[in-house]
């Protein structure tokens, strides 16, 4: 590994945050399911997440790990929630990513 690698790599473990990359996302009653259901019912509105899904939470987690251990390049074979998870954690984290689709996606 050369020198200018090095320094490449420790810039990017430096990038990586300590906090998570999704946000808090918030908890709505529902009177609706709350009649049907004859008790309390809740949603959590993980559609409000950056990359638009709950797929952030944990791929974002093992994203950040990655990085952390000198990824420099994240890959994902998903082209629906988990790699646009995908691609939001590489933006955040200043990676690169691919993301392999099926053909006709």
């Amino acid at each position: 590994v050369s020198t200018q690698s090095t320094g490449r790599i420790m810039e990017l473990k430096d990038n990586v945050q300590s906090s998570p990359l999704h946000v808090r996302t918030p908890l709505i009653y529902s009177a609706p399911l709350s009649k049907l259901a004859e008790r309390p019912v809740y949603l959590k509105l993980e559609n409000t997440q950056p990359s638009g899904s709950f797929k952030l939470r944990g791929i974002g987690n093992s994203c950040q790990i990655a990085v952390k251990n000198g990824a420099t390049h994240l890959i994902c074979s998903s082209g629906g929630n988990a790699g646009m998870a995908t691609a939001y954690a590489a933006k955040r984290l200043g990676v690169r990513a691919t993301v392999f689709t099926m053909d006709g996606l």
